[in-house]
């Protein structure tokens, strides 16, 4: 199982790198076979994709690079990294998928969280990070690799906070 994590930020460069990467990487994947790829993102940048989800884009453009529509789940209601491997791991479910292993694309500055919480949702499937460099500026560097995995790891544990924070997720993304 392969899973790819989308990005909010429609810096197109960074993108496009990132899903070349990604399809250079998957190029052997069918339909036929018992691998599949969930493309993980909801919300995208109003200005550049309005009304379409990262998990949607990616799988356009994966499709578009040659790969098989029917090998792509396409998971786009994800808010958070979070949620992107709680709706993965849900859309495998209802389809009866079980991994037994787990290549995860991802931005290099996340790879603590991502495995983390690989760990928290796929307990005993041996995980690969597939890492890319989004470019980040330090300060976003070191939340990402501090902060954000504290907050995730307190989120995984108490399911209060990750509503209260989901609320000021939401709240934040309406006034963009």
């Amino acid at each position: 199982m392969f899973i790819v994590l989308g990005y909010q930020e429609r810096r197109e460069g960074v993108l496009a790198r990132y899903l070349a990467q990604v399809a250079r990487e998957l190029a052997h994947v069918r339909a036929s076979s018992d691998e599949v790829i969930v493309t993980s993102g909801g919300v995208t940048a109003k200005r550049t994709a309005p009304g379409v989800s990262e998990a949607q884009l990616m799988a356009d453009h994966l499709v578009d690079a040659g790969l098989d529509e029917r090998a792509i789940i396409v998971e786009g209601r994800s808010r958070t990294t979070l949620e992107n491997f709680r709706n993965s791991a849900c859309a495998l479910r209802e389809r009866g998928i079980t991994p037994t292993r787990a290549v995860v694309f991802c931005d290099a500055v996340r790879e603590t969280k991502v495995a983390m919480l690989a760990r928290a949702f796929f307990p005993g499937v041996p995980t690969e990070l597939r890492r890319h460099d989004f470019e980040r500026t330090p300060l976003q560097a070191l939340v990402q690799r501090t902060l954000a995995v504290a907050h995730d790891a307190a989120l995984l544990r108490w399911p209060l906070l990750e509503r209260v924070s989901l609320a000021l997720v939401e709240a934040q993304q309406r006034l963009r």
